[in-house]
């Protein structure tokens, strides 16, 4: 059941380009430590436009689990980091969401975060309904917009 519905919902998101955020990554990271970053790797994730209740349309950023992050009071998404074979696991570092390198192709949602469990499947079908409403918003407010425009135009 789970399969089937993902396989009729399709929604194209963009991904991040991991190799072209880590040097952005790794300027924020001097910055805020003082320090030279340690050896990391940067978690794969799309970035897209998600209905957030308390703050309507909101860009997040989505993790391969579903995981979501909103955008802080200075516009960044705290990206997701590892170290590898360490205990501690990992850390995010902020970047303002439109510096975000993305890749050029974009991947289906229901494609990109896993399949494993109650857990992950309620993840996507939160994100995928919050990306869906962002997306009526969004056209509904393009619709207005054009009436407006029709309307004075005739006037």
């Amino acid at each position: 059941m789970t399969d089937d519905r993902r396989k009729r919902t399709s929604l194209m998101v963009p991904v991040m380009d991991t190799e072209k955020v880590k040097p952005l990554l790794d300027v924020v990271f001097r910055a805020l430590y003082d320090e030279e970053p340690p050896v990391y790797t940067v978690d794969e994730a799309v970035i897209t436009q998600a209905m957030i209740k308390e703050y309507g349309v909101q860009p997040v950023l989505i993790g391969t689990e579903g995981v979501g992050h909103e955008v802080n009071e200075g516009n960044c998404l705290d990206i997701p980091c590892r170290i590898p074979k360490s205990m501690m696991g990992g850390f995010t570092i902020p970047l303002h969401w439109e510096r975000i390198p993305l890749r050029d192709e974009p991947v289906d949602l229901a494609e990109f975060v896993r399949r494993f469990g109650d857990r992950l499947e309620s993840n996507w079908r939160l994100w995928n309904d919050a990306i869906t409403k962002a997306q009526a918003r969004a056209e509904a407010e393009a619709a207005a917009k054009a009436a407006r425009v029709a309307k004075k135009e005739t006037a």
